[in-house]
């Protein structure tokens, strides 16, 4: 798809990319959500392997951990388990049955 959402959960970002790499996802404040780099590296910013229930999880765990105010905790959870996330599963999954073979 042209857009799509995901849950990105981290205090810095790239900020240019090497030579030779090739933009292919971006987004808001980290425009460099997912890169290639050759023919077979790819790097995301953003989290292909979570959905909502995985996130809730997270910010439990890192609630006083710096990443936001633990007074944020309720409604960040609350935010993450409305989203339908299922485009960087989606992903995730196509890259690993294009590469699992070699």
């Amino acid at each position: 798809p042209q857009t799509f959402r995901a849950l990105v959960g981290h205090k810095e970002a790239v900020q240019d990319l090497p030579p030779g790499a090739v933009h292919l996802v971006e987004a808001g404040p980290c425009p460099f959500q997912m890169i290639r780099y050759g023919r077979n590296i790819y790097a995301t910013q953003f989290h292909p392997e979570a959905d909502g229930q995985s996130f809730a999880t997270r910010i439990r765990i890192y609630r006083g951990k710096g990443y936001f105010h633990p007074d944020e905790a309720g409604a960040l959870t609350d935010a993450c388990l409305a989203e339908d996330i299922t485009v960087p599963g989606q992903i995730l999954r196509r890259f690993v049955e294009r590469y699992r073979a070699g």
